[in-house]
C-alpha cells in the first residue's frame, strides 16, 4: 500500500522582538516557491511564562504532490551527514500513527540555509500527516520516507 501524504504543519513562535514577516519568511523558505500561494497560515496569540506576548504561526500545505516535493525541498537541503543520521534514525522522528516530525533552525532557514536543531530553542517544528484509509506498517512508512531522503543523494 503507497504511502499517501495529506498535509505538512509549519508550527513557529514568533516572540515581541521578533519581526512576524521574517518569521513568515523563514517558513517560507522551506516550502519551494510554487507552493506559497497554496498555503494557509493560522495565527493565535500567546502569552508567555513573563507574560510577553507570543504570536505561534501555524503554516499548512495540504496534497500530497505539495507535501511530496515540500519534503524533497527540505532534505535536499540538509548536509550529508544530517541526511544519513535522519535516515539512520528515522523511526525516532515518527509518532504512533505515522506523523513524522522534524525540528529546523529558524534563524538559519530566514537565510536560506536547512539546519536540523535538536534543542528547543529558535525551532521551525514540521510535522506531516500521512493519509490512511486502512492501517500501514510502520516499516512501510520508514521505508518511504527514507526513498524520498535517498532520492535527494542523487
Amino acid at each position: 500500500m503507497p504511502v499517501l501524504f495529506q498535509e505538512i504543519d509549519f508550527e513557529v513562535l514568533c516572540h515581541a522582538t521578533e519581526d512576524e514577516d521574517k518569521v513568515i519568511q523563514a517558513v517560507k523558505n522551506l516550502i519551494p516557491v510554487e507552493f506559497h500561494s497554496s498555503i494557509r497560515i493560522n495565527k493565535a496569540k500567546l502569552e508567555g511564562h513573563y507574560h510577553n506576548p507570543i504570536i505561534k504561526f501555524n503554516i499548512i500545505l495540504e496534497g500530497e504532490t505539495q507535501v511530496r516535493r515540500t519534503l524533497l525541498y527540505i532534505f535536499k537541503r540538509l548536509n550529508r551527514e544530517e541526511r544519513r543520521d535522519l535516515t539512520e534514525k528515522f523511526e525516532s522522528y515518527l509518532d504512533e500513527t505515522g506523523s513524522f516530525y522534524l525540528r529546523v533552525n529558524k534563524n538559519m532557514s530566514y537565510k536560506g540555509v536547512v539546519a536540523l536543531k535538536f534543542d528547543t530553542g529558535d525551532i521551525i517544528r514540521l510535522k506531516t500527516k500521512i493519509r490512511k484509509e486502512k492501517p500501514i506498517p510502520k516499516t512501510e512508512i520508514i521505508k518511504e520516507y527514507v526513498a524520498l531522503i535517498s532520492e535527494t543523494t542523487t
